[in-house]
């Protein structure tokens, strides 16, 4: 199996070079990725515990559908193909609630986060997800403090949280 091309962009978000994704990730080359956060009329947000199995923070918490995007794949192309992949959501319509950066010591990028309402069955992706649940937006402070949040999903929770609810 070939690796996963990562196109690599500058401070202004532009395409500078192309490197397989393992060398994105342990060279922290500022890179593009995309962020979903789930949530059902109920106005509860979809949670989910990473699969065992992954190289990066095997079962931790996430509180978004997450991901790189490919190279030459939009930020739109890139939040529905990992939707789909991890939840089996075929979704139309994205909406685009904001373009951020998330910048940490292992990890480097800018991201567009999405919001998708959904109310349907999941179909978990067992390679990337352990488990997955919707609670209630109330719960959410309470679930950050008692889990392991892996530390993008946390960064993006601790400065964006006004805009997910």
């Amino acid at each position: 199996m070939t690796e996963e091309m990562i196109d690599v962009v500058d401070e202004n978000d532009e395409v500078i070079d192309v490197k397989p994704k393992s060398e994105v990730w342990d060279k922290v080359l500022l890179h593009r990725g995309i962020i979903i956060f789930l949530v059902n009329s109920k106005n509860e947000i979809f949670v989910h515990q990473r699969a065992l199995v992954k190289k990066t923070y095997p079962g931790w918490w996430d509180i978004f559908i997450n991901g790189y995007t490919s190279s030459k794949e939009d930020y739109d192309e890139a939040a529905k193909r990992e939707l789909k992949e991890e939840t089996g959501i075929d979704a139309e319509k994205l909406n685009l609630i904001k373009k951020i950066r998330c910048k940490l010591p292992h990890d480097d990028w800018f991201g567009k986060l999405y919001k998708v309402v959904y109310d349907g069955e999941l179909t978990l992706q067992k390679e990337e997800l352990e488990q997955g649940k919707f609670i209630p937006f109330e719960q959410l402070d309470e679930f950050v403090k008692t889990h392991k949040i892996k530390p993008s999903s946390l960064f993006i929770y601790e400065n964006f949280r006004g805009l997910i609810k």
